[in-house]
């Protein structure tokens, strides 16, 4: 951030629409560092010591990447991801480079926020429930417990416990797309915030004597959808469109400046012994995965504790697992079920 110069926001702060693109952007810039890197190892890309400033330039690098064949590029590729996206990279095996291992922690952490983030926008429920059991161990192990919590409840939801109907309408109902294009699926709660906003914006803006809030809920909220559809239409009619969309800087020119820093340093690859010595100290980002495979086994066994279900009634208490026979730990495997006996307990 402070490279960029992207200081609107601190850690006590933190703004998600402002703090995404500097994730996504530094992920790519770290990334593409080390592809610098591997093409350096490989022959592929050679910087003249007596003409460093000719590497300032991304000509030099589309030249270089012009050279490769698909079989070289996919080889690099693969070398990126054998160096930073691997179980090996996060522990730092085989170098003693501290500071590029909690680099590759990093990425590692990012590339699950961006992988989220991917399958939130495109809708894809699938890949999403393939990330709920990693995010149970990385919330764990960032000592976000009340999310980890959440997350568990999440994966009993998305068990066994429910039938598969069941489970894709809870992982279809975190999701909403009013537009209804194939990328706009934004989270439920984001878009209620959005709703708020825009009804916030037009009270500010044009609240008067007439213009009252059951008007403002109408306009927004009741014909939200036929507005839009009504707008397309003139749109058309008209042959003018008004893009809604914010209009965003390119920020290609900071990603290779950060990417090219990164590369000249030699943080694109781990470093020598020799070229260790003497640095002081360095961050050392904790092992968060490691906590999280540690806590993880005394939180599924409160959470089974805490959840457990008597055969025929709710447990109202929560006793220790010790103490409850076979029986006593029956849980219900469909809804309906729990229905039917809520339903003749209340009776």
């Amino acid at each position: 951030m402070t490279t960029w110069g992207r200081t609107q926001f601190s850690r006590d702060n933190i703004k998600y629409h402002m703090l995404e693109p500097v994730v996504a952007q530094g992920f790519t810039s770290r990334v593409l560092a080390m592809f610098y890197s591997a093409m350096r190892s490989g022959g592929f890309l050679r910087v003249d010591p007596d003409r460093p400033h000719r590497f300032e330039h991304m000509d030099t690098i589309d030249d270089a990447l012009c050279r490769l064949t698909p079989r070289q590029y996919m080889e690099l590729i693969e070398q990126v991801r054998e160096s930073a996206f691997t179980l090996s990279a996060w522990n730092g095996e085989n170098h003693g480079d501290i500071e590029f291992r909690t680099m590759c922690r990093m990425l590692q952490e990012a590339e699950m926020f961006l992988t989220v983030h991917h399958a939130v926008k495109h809708g894809d429920i699938g890949l999403l429930r393939r990330l709920v059991d990693p995010l149970i161990i990385y919330f764990f192990g960032a000592s976000q417990h009340n999310y980890g919590h959440e997350m568990l409840f999440y994966r009993w939801l998305l068990s066994p416990a429910n039938s598969d109907e069941l489970q894709r309408s809870i992982l279809s109902s975190g999701l909403v797309n009013w537009p209804g294009q194939a990328t706009t699926f934004k989270p439920i709660d984001l878009g209620l915030e959005h709703l708020n906003g825009a009804c916030k914006i037009e009270l500010k803006c044009y609240k008067n004597s007439t213009h009252d809030v059951d008007l403002v809920l109408d306009r927004i909220c009741l014909t939200n959808t036929w507005n839009r559809e009504l707008r397309a239409k003139i749109e058309e009619r008209f042959g003018t469109y008004v893009s809604g969309n914010h209009s965003t800087a390119s920020a290609m020119y900071d990603m290779f400046s950060l990417a090219r820093k990164l590369f000249n340093d030699d943080l694109g690859a781990p470093r020598p012994p020799n070229r260790l010595a003497g640095l002081g100290r360095v961050f050392d980002s904790e092992d968060i995965m490691k906590t999280g495979v540690n806590r993880v086994v005394e939180k599924v066994a409160l959470f089974n504790e805490q959840h457990v279900r008597h055969h025929g009634e709710l447990q109202e208490s929560y006793p220790s697992l010790e103490r409850l026979s076979r029986d006593e730990l029956t849980s219900f495997q469909q809804v309906d079920d729990y229905v039917a006996v809520f339903d003749e307990t209340n009776a």
